[in-house]
């Protein structure tokens, strides 16, 4: 396992991995309490 080290002030999006039932309601959600924040909603 390797450390991440995250920058603030960053301009990457935030990800959203959908890998079941409910993801979308969780997408909504974090849309609505972080509206100024890119989205990366991935789904399979």
């Amino acid at each position: 396992m390797r450390d991440v080290h995250m920058s603030h002030g960053s301009d990457a999006p935030v990800g959203i991995f959908d890998s079941g039932v409910g993801g979308l309601s969780v997408l909504n959600e974090v849309r609505q309490l972080l509206p100024s924040e890119s989205l990366l909603y991935l789904a399979d």
